[in-house]
């Protein structure tokens, strides 16, 4: 009887139903703009990598499924060194987050696979995207 009363008089459930097709309108254009910005800089990813020595590099959180905000969500990477020893290393980590930031834009979340636990790792490889690796 609900149903039938707020379709009847536009009232909540119709509300309801518009949402809901203006929020997978949103879903959809956040995506493809997040593939475009991705592909877009598909070269220059692979330029900062091997100008860091990164062995692999991987698009992971909301980035990689469909809740990405292209207007408040940041950029969660997962990086691998080349190891190449501790010296250097604050240079090489520092060096590719500037350059990722300077290069999309936005801010980013640099996570080093080596500093973080396997609970952590499991989750964030749920929802992930390679973009380089050596």
């Amino acid at each position: 009887m609900h149903r039938v009363q707020a379709v009847k008089t536009g009232g909540r459930f119709s509300q309801e139903i518009g949402r809901l097709r203006f929020l997978r309108r949103e879903v959809r254009w956040y995506t493809f703009d997040m593939v475009r910005l991705v592909e877009q800089h598909r070269a220059e990813f692979g330029d900062l990598c091997e100008k860091y020595g990164v062995k692999r590099l991987e698009l992971f959180g909301s980035a990689a499924r469909w809740d990405f905000d292209g207007r408040r969500s940041d950029l969660d990477f997962l990086v691998e060194f080349v190891d190449q020893g501790w010296e250097g290393s604050a240079k090489r980590y520092f060096g590719l987050l500037f350059g990722l930031e300077d290069l999309l834009h936005r801010r980013i979340d640099l996570v080093d696979r080596v500093a973080v636990t396997k609970g952590f790792l499991a989750v964030a490889e749920q929802h992930r995207d390679m973009l380089y690796a050596a």
